[in-house]
Order: C-alpha cells, then sequence, then structure tokens
C-alpha cells in the first residue's frame, strides 16, 4: 500500500516540481526589477512616433495647399462672371485629371531615393535597451544627405517629369476643342470659349507640375517636407 501511495502521489509532485511556463519566465524576465527592457522599448517607439509626425505633419499641410490655390483662382474668377466661373470649373477639372494622372512621379520618386539613400532608424544597442542618439534622436525631422545613388533617380525622375509634361502640354493646348467637345462644352455654349481659353493658358505649366511631383518625391525620399511646404506656400500665397 505504501509503495502504490508513493507510486501514484509521484506524478502530483512532478507537477508542483514543475517550473512556470516558458511565457511567464518572459514576462517575468522582460519586465525585470528595473523595466530597462520596458523602457528602453517605450522611448524607440515615442522616437518612432515622432519622427513619423514630424514627417507627416509639413506632408499634411502641403496636401491642404493645392485646394487652396484652386480657392484662389475661383475668388477671381467669381468676379468675372458665372459664366466665367462655370468655365473655370470645367477646364480645372480637365487639368487635374491630366496632371493627377502622373502622381505615380512622387511616390515612385519617394521610394527610389529612399531605397538609395536610407535615413537612419532607432534601434536598440546591444543588451542595454538604450537607443543610439545618433540614429534616433539626431534623425527626428532631419533630412538624410543627397547621396549620388539619389541624385540620380531624382535627375532621373526629373528628366522623366518633363518627357512625359511638354507633349501633354502639346496636347492640351492643340487638343482643347476635342477634349472640350468630350466634356459635352461644344462651341455654340457660353462656356466654351472662355473654358478653352483658360485650358490653353495653364496648358504651358503642365511639365511644370509635373517636375514640382518629382521634386517633392525627392525631398520626402529624403524625409524633408518642410521644403516642399514652404515652396508651395510661396507659389500659392
Amino acid at each position: 500500500l505504501a509503495l502504490g501511495w508513493a507510486a501514484e502521489g509521484a506524478p502530483h509532485a512532478t507537477l508542483r516540481a514543475r517550473p512556470p511556463p516558458l511565457g511567464a519566465r518572459m514576462s517575468t524576465r522582460s519586465i525585470g526589477v528595473e523595466g530597462t527592457t520596458a523602457g528602453s522599448l517605450s522611448g524607440a517607439d515615442a522616437a518612432v512616433d515622432r519622427q513619423i509626425f514630424a514627417i507627416a505633419g509639413p506632408a499634411l499641410l502641403g496636401l491642404c495647399i493645392d485646394p487652396l490655390s484652386t480657392l484662389v483662382d475661383t475668388a477671381f474668377a467669381a468676379r468675372i462672371g458665372a459664366t466665367e466661373l462655370a468655365a473655370l470649373g470645367a477646364s480645372a477639372s480637365i487639368f487635374g485629371l491630366c496632371a493627377k494622372s502622373f502622381n505615380f512621379l512622387q511616390t515612385a520618386t519617394t521610394s527610389a531615393v529612399a531605397a538609395a539613400a536610407p535615413p537612419p532608424l532607432p534601434t536598440l544597442a546591444g543588451r542595454t535597451g538604450q537607443p543610439e542618439p545618433a540614429s534616433a534622436e539626431g534623425s527626428i525631422g532631419r533630412a538624410s544627405p543627397l547621396s549620388a545613388a539619389a541624385l540620380e533617380v531624382s535627375v532621373s525622375s526629373l528628366l522623366l517629369s518633363f518627357a512625359i509634361g511638354v507633349p501633354l502640354a502639346l496636347a492640351l493646348a492643340l487638343g482643347a476643342p476635342a477634349i472640350l467637345s468630350l466634356a459635352s462644352i461644344g462651341p455654340a455654349s457660353p462656356v466654351y470659349a472662355p473654358a478653352l481659353s483658360y485650358l490653353r493658358f495653364r496648358a504651358p505649366g503642365t511639365p511644370f507640375v509635373l517636375a514640382s511631383m518629382s521634386l517633392t518625391g525627392t525631398f520626402r525620399g529624403l524625409l524633408d517636407t518642410r521644403t516642399p511646404l514652404l515652396a508651395l506656400s510661396v507659389a500659392t500665397f
């Protein structure tokens, strides 16, 4: 009986002596006495958050400037008359559609420049968990240096924008009557003449609009969103 009781009690003793689960040991070890690892991770996350806001804030404001520039044109056209205001709306929509169709110049340039000149990101230095000051705090809100590879990407994107923009400008200027006809604005419409004049007047600026997309992508790839915001603000106001 004693041997049987010992044999039945041995598994319970083994269970009582079993160490805690791996997750519990990892969570206890990660918390620690002084919370070194948890504090370092929260510090690195805070540095990344500050860097994201420093980049996204000016970029978000830059997206609001384009509608404001159209609003300025609308305010001036409204003083002339209702017909001119309708012509402005139609022509601005056509021009905006043609220009925004090549918005890939900005997004592709941003990715290509960022890959050619990768910015330093906050990392954990060793087992101490302290973020490296040069990569975490020093890179927040600062532009990365323009390397030779990033410069080559920027120049190629700028040349591509002019290679697309010049033929597009000629197509808008020469094909404006056909484009307005496709938009249901015929020669008999009172909106036709002012819309045609506005579209032809704005067509030569198409290459420069595409070039601004390429340059904005270059600066964004270098973590600099303040310079495009300043340039757009000066050009608009």
